[in-house]
């Protein structure tokens, strides 16, 4: 099997690699590299530009039914679309102010203490700034770019814990059918229930456990600057993330491809049908689209 597939259209670059199920990170970063470079070529805006609100990635999946992992990096050059309708206002009760997003949609919020605030889709955000205290209420994701206050804390608070900062840079991920939380730090300490992170740490957090903490802080940040990452992921997972950024309803009647996990770097893009086209490639099983539902089959003739 060649390293790229040649019947694809050239801006579609497709690797696929059967493997074990921690896949070599190199051979991704070098197809990621190949995505910029191609980009560049063709005048595009490149990877890192923040607006509001468009529609995020693309896909990858499995190949070869004999693997119980497989590597797939779909990369189509970069295109902005927007979401269905424009952000809407805020809506307020008392002093907070609740933002919100649909799915395929983000928002960009200054906060009336100058902090900034990026909602990925489908994420609701409650926010309470007084002369005493900084609160933040999330369901979903949110990067935060805080101005810093010795006088005033800044606290999001998730479901499975509290996060503490003075003035930093990070993201706070918990959605409503998510146990944990995960928070990453860009810049900065962060405060969590049983650990203080600094910057280019992430970790997991579960109710009334440790902390589980990794540096990979890039990768959890990365759908700020146009990339969606995954390392040997369920595709459960990714699936479920792809519908919240393009908002599209995926569905695997060929179950066995569930049980698979994917290594991903997912480019800023449209949902096109050359990227339904990947897919099915990807997962060699004949796809049918109805409007925003998307149906894989089974093994293609």
């Amino acid at each position: 099997m060649n390293d790229f597939n040649d019947d694809l259209p050239e801006n579609i670059r497709l690797a696929m690699r059967a493997s074990a199920p921690n896949p070599g990170e190199e051979r991704v970063e070098r197809v990621w590299g190949r995505l910029r470079n191609r980009n560049d070529d063709l005048g595009g805006s490149g990877v890192g530009a923040v607006r509001e609100p468009p529609v995020y990635p693309k896909r990858d999946t499995v190949r070869h039914w004999g693997y119980a992992s497989i590597a797939v990096v779909i990369a189509i050059g970069i295109t902005y679309i927007f979401a269905n309708g424009s952000r809407t206002a805020p809506t307020t009760t008392g002093r907070a102010k609740t933002y919100s997003t649909i799915p395929g949609q983000r928002a960009t919020i200054t906060l009336a203490d100058g902090s900034t605030m990026i909602l990925a889709p489908a994420t609701s955000a409650v926010v309470d700034i007084s002369k005493d205290a900084r609160t933040v209420t999330l369901t979903g994701q949110a990067y935060f770019a805080v101005t810093s206050d010795a006088a005033r804390s800044f606290s999001i608070n998730t479901a499975a814990g509290t996060t503490r900062v003075l003035g930093t840079r990070f993201t706070v991920r918990q959605y409503q059918d998510e146990k944990a939380m995960r928070v990453a730090v860009t810049d900065g300490k962060v405060s969590i229930p049983g650990a203080v992170l600094v910057a280019g740490s992430s970790a997991t957090v579960s109710v009334n456990t440790e902390p589980r903490v990794t540096n990979n802080a890039s990768d959890v940040n990365a759908w700020t600057e146009g990339r969606l990452i995954f390392r040997n992921t369920p595709i459960r997972e990714v699936l479920d993330e792809l519908e919240r950024w393009y908002d599209i309803q995926i569905n695997l009647r060929d179950k066995s491809l569930a049980s698979r996990n994917v290594t991903a770097i997912l480019s800023d893009a449209a949902f096109t049908d050359e990227t339904l086209r990947a897919l099915s490639i990807a997962f060699n099983s004949r796809a049918i689209r109805n409007g925003r539902i998307i149906t894989f089959t089974g093994v293609a003739p």
